[in-house]
C-alpha cells in the first residue's frame, strides 16, 4: 500500500506550492512578482521531487520517465495508482 503518512512533507510541499501559486495569480495576475513566484514555485517543486526521488512510481511510462510534470500530473490526479 501507499503510505501518505510517511511522505507528509513531499504532500505538503507540493499542494503548499499550488495554493501560492494560485493565491499569487489571483492577486497579481502577470506582474513581475507573480514571475518571481512562478520561479520559486518551479524550484520548490523541483526540489522536493528530487529530495523523494526514492518514492516508488509504477505509473509512470517508459517514455515519461525523465518527466516531472507528468510525474506530478499522475500523483495528484490518479493518487491510487499509486498504491502498490
Amino acid at each position: 500500500m501507499w503510505d501518505y503518512t510517511s511522505h507528509f512533507f513531499y504532500w505538503f510541499i507540493l499542494y503548499t506550492a499550488l495554493v501560492v501559486q494560485f493565491i499569487e495569480f489571483i492577486r497579481f495576475q502577470a506582474t513581475w512578482s507573480y514571475k518571481i513566484s512562478c520561479r520559486y514555485t518551479i524550484l520548490f517543486m523541483t526540489v522536493s521531487f528530487r529530495f523523494y526521488r526514492h518514492i516508488p512510481s509504477r505509473i509512470v511510462l517508459n517514455w515519461h520517465d525523465n518527466s516531472f510534470l507528468w510525474c506530478m500530473l499522475q500523483r495528484v490526479v490518479f493518487p491510487s495508482r499509486n498504491m502498490g
